[in-house]
């Protein structure tokens, strides 16, 4: 004759969650060492020997869809419900079953179950992944910083799931289409306003030394626009810089500007460094504080460099 086995746990464990209120309260009953233990002895009775985490968190995820705490993914082909096979399970816990049949049952519960997990836990990824991917954009397109800091408190949240979830080489693959899937001339605009916004901060705060690394940088290009030695030579002497003042730092992009005139001839470039040399003198002259005026002249002038290197350097 076959033993059969009371279902007293299952029922008192299914009563039990009527009664609660909340998942923190679930989730502290059903994870207890106490009913772990319960379990474990169950399956053992029985003859089985799985883990009693993936009976007990069957209980857990009913509770979470029932309450809509969670919306499962079911595999697009329809195989089975994820719902269904739980309520299944339950239901053959509950009733009087010989040990062989109830022990088929519960394998081919954490059967479908693997299948159901591995699939879902891809269906988030992806949908996390696209998530980041429009965050991202948005943030590269908008121009409020207000909405721009809520973004970007956003894109960590999104990275601190999706590493759970990924390794950091999968996550670096995401940033790099991030980057592909960009818009070059969008992107480009966004920083250099932000670097624009940067320069105009530290200037402001007489953080004149930061302006160096942009002179520095211009200097570099210049030299890269001529073949000619005594010019080269010239420019190195003039395009010195020691101690950057105010005074100096005009100085420096007057000069420059002045050398500019002598390696390009094209009128677009001569009347765009010539405007350039005005915007000096009326500022000098009217003793404008320079956040003003000079970090949009290093984005005019890096933004002619770029296009004389072009130039020069085209064989």
């Amino acid at each position: 004759m076959i033993k059969y086995i009371t279902r007293m746990l299952f029922e008192t464990i299914i009563n039990k969650i009527k009664n609660i209120n909340n998942f923190s309260e679930l989730s502290e009953y059903i994870t207890s060492d106490f009913l772990y233990k319960k379990v474990e002895e169950f399956l053992k009775n029985i003859g089985s020997y799985k883990n009693p985490k993936m009976i007990l968190a069957s209980f857990i995820l009913k509770y979470e869809i029932e309450n809509n705490l969670y919306y499962p993914y079911n595999d697009s082909q329809k195989i089975f419900n994820i719902s269904e096979e739980i309520s299944k399970l339950h239901d053959s816990l509950t009733n009087k079953l010989p040990p062989n049949e109830l022990n088929n049952i519960i394998d081919n519960y954490i059967k479908k179950f693997k299948l159901w997990k591995e699939a879902d836990k891809k269906k988030i990824i992806n949908d996390l992944k696209e998530d980041y991917i429009t965050l991202k954009k948005r943030y590269n397109n908008e121009s409020g910083s207000t909405i721009r800091g809520s973004i970007l408190l956003l894109l960590d949240s999104y990275k601190v799931k999706l590493l759970k979830l990924i390794t950091e080489e999968e996550f670096i693959k995401i940033e790099e289409e991030c980057l592909k899937n960009s818009n070059p001339l969008t992107l480009k605009n966004f920083m250099k306003e932000s670097y624009h916004n940067y320069l105009t901060m530290n200037l402001k705060e007489n953080n004149i030394e930061v302006v160096t690394i942009n002179l520095i940088e211009l200097r570099e290009y210049i030299l890269s626009c001529t073949s000619d030695k005594s010019l080269l030579d010239e420019m190195i002497d003039v395009l010195y810089i020691e101690y950057l003042s105010d005074e100096e730092l005009f100085k420096f992009l007057y000069n420059y500007c002045n050398f500019l005139l002598r390696i390009t001839s094209e009128p677009d470039d001569v009347n765009l460094i010539n405007s350039i040399k005005r915007k000096l003198d009326n500022n000098v002259s009217l003793d404008t504080e320079m956040y003003k005026f000079i970090p949009d002249i290093l984005n005019i002038l890096f933004d002619l460099m770029d296009v004389l290197i072009v130039e020069k350097n085209d064989y």
